[in-house]
């Protein structure tokens, strides 16, 4: 009942907003102001000697948001590096389902399926939470964005070794049957 009572104070108006979701708001609109005068950054983790200039009563606070973090710190190039390796997360656990096909068992292409959905369910749940806490460079996520890496290399192997076995089998065929 709490959680949901917080939850409705977002979109509550601003007099009936709890004094933590308006902040979060003021901060984000802060940090957005932030980036526009200085749209390289202002360096990683000076959010908190910042967010002062914009906002008295925050300063030394943190952003409360991974993506206006992101973006205030690192500026336009830091963002679009950090966007491109989420979206390249995803697209590694798209291309590695697409491979599963070719995986000898259809056990083995259900266990790639499951953990490649597992995978994509868990990076979306972190970036949701992105929108409320800086997560910026906490170790957890980029161990995160490289699960689908390692997913696709276990599906690489899989497949080397599964031609690698069937190179072998021709290889041992009589050579009048080869």
């Amino acid at each position: 009942e709490q959680f949901l009572h917080r939850v409705n104070t977002i979109v509550a108006p601003q007099n009936e907003r709890d004094s933590s979701a308006q902040s979060r708001i003021e901060l984000a609109k802060a940090g957005l102001k932030m980036w526009l005068d200085h749209p390289l950054g202002v360096g990683p983790g000076n959010f908190y000697q910042n967010i002062g200039s914009y906002i008295p009563e925050y300063a030394g606070k943190d952003a409360h948001n991974t993506y206006i973090r992101c973006l205030t710190e690192t500026g336009i190039l830091g963002f679009t590096l950090f966007s491109l390796i989420l979206g390249s997360a995803f697209w590694v656990t798209y291309q590695t389902t697409s491979r599963a096909h070719i995986l000898p068992t259809r056990e083995q292409e259900y266990d790639i399926r499951v953990l490649a959905f597992g995978t994509r369910c868990a990076l979306a749940s972190i970036l949701a939470c992105c929108l409320t806490i800086s997560l910026t460079y906490v170790e957890f996520v980029w161990w995160f964005l490289v699960l689908p890496v390692c997913l696709a290399r276990v599906v690489n192997n899989m497949i080397d070794d599964r031609e690698a076995e069937l190179f072998s089998d021709v290889q041992s065929l009589p050579k009048s049957i080869a």
